[in-house]
């Protein structure tokens, strides 16, 4: 029974990490992504990291969505405070074009220590474009 329920929390890790990278790296398939970690998030409930994933699902939509991921990223940010969620919903007020709530999940992002290795490589852009400077 433990061996299943290792198994079980790694294939929710491998269906997490696949949605963000499929987000990242091929946005035309956000849609994708979505409905596995959607998929994921039903089975297994809205835990933190799960939220951020789909969160960033959102980001690369564009359009309509920033709105659906700063829900998830406040739901995500309530059971757990990480710079790398302040970082997204940073992107998502961005897109919003809510500059102070930006600035300051950027603040909260740099206070919880978030560094450039929190990041994917193709979210570096995005953070010397909200940092405006480069990655440290």
């Amino acid at each position: 029974s433990s061996d299943l329920l290792r198994l079980d929390s790694k294939s929710d890790l491998l269906i997490n990490n696949l949605s963000m990278l499929l987000a990242l790296h091929r946005p035309a398939d956000a849609d994708e992504a979505k409905r596995m970690i959607d998929q994921l998030i039903g089975i297994r409930g809205p835990a933190p990291t799960f939220l951020d994933t789909r969160a960033v699902t959102s980001l690369v939509q564009g359009e309509n969505q920033p709105a659906e991921a700063v829900k998830d990223l406040k739901l995500a940010l309530a059971q757990q405070q990480r710079g790398v969620y302040y970082f997204h919903l940073a992107w998502a007020y961005d897109l919003l074009r809510r500059d102070l709530d930006k600035q300051v999940a950027l603040q909260k992002a740099l206070q919880l220590g978030l560094t450039k290795d929190d990041l994917h490589p193709k979210e570096l852009p995005k953070y010397a474009e909200l940092y405006k400077r480069a990655p440290e």
